[in-house]
C-alpha cells in the first residue's frame, strides 16, 4: 500500500490515521485479502507500529511498561522486526533516490 501527497514533515501515525488505509484495516477489508492457511489454521497479517501509533484489533505496537518476561520477549521481537523493516527501507532510499526527495511530487512520476 502505497500513499503519496503527504509533506514529508507529518508523523507516520498522523498519516495513517487520516488515509484510507486504516479505514480498510479496521473494517477489516484489506489485511484479510492477505489471510493464508497455515496447518489448518487462518493466519491473518497484522501492521507494526511504534510507539505513536494508537492501539487497534490489527496493528501491533510495543508494551509501553513491560511487566512480564513473555511481554519483553514481545516486545524484543517485535522491535527486531520493525528494524529489519526500516534497513529495508533505507536500501530502497539507497537505490531509489527520489524516495529521499522532500518535496511532494505528482504520483503519476514517481
Amino acid at each position: 500500500y502505497v500513499d503519496v501527497g503527504r509533506a514529508g514533515c507529518v508523523g507516520d501515525a498522523f498519516a495513517y490515521n487520516h488515509n484510507k488505509l486504516r479505514n480498510r484495516t479496521e473494517a477489516g477489508t484489506w489485511l484479510q485479502e492477505f489471510s493464508r492457511d497455515l496447518n489448518d489454521t487462518e493466519v491473518t497479517p497484522y501492521l507494526i507500529a511504534d510507539s505513536a501509533f494508537a492501539l487497534s484489533p490489527k496493528l501491533l505496537k510495543n508494551y509501553d511498561r513491560p511487566v512480564h518476561p513473555h511481554e519483553r520477549r514481545f516486545n524484543q521481537k517485535l522491535t527486531s522486526a520493525r528494524q529489519k523493516i526500516e534497513i529495508a527501507f533505507g536500501h530502497l532510499k539507497g537505490r531509489w533516490h527520489v524516495l529521499t526527495d522532500n518535496f511532494i511530487r505528482d504520483p503519476q512520476f514517481i
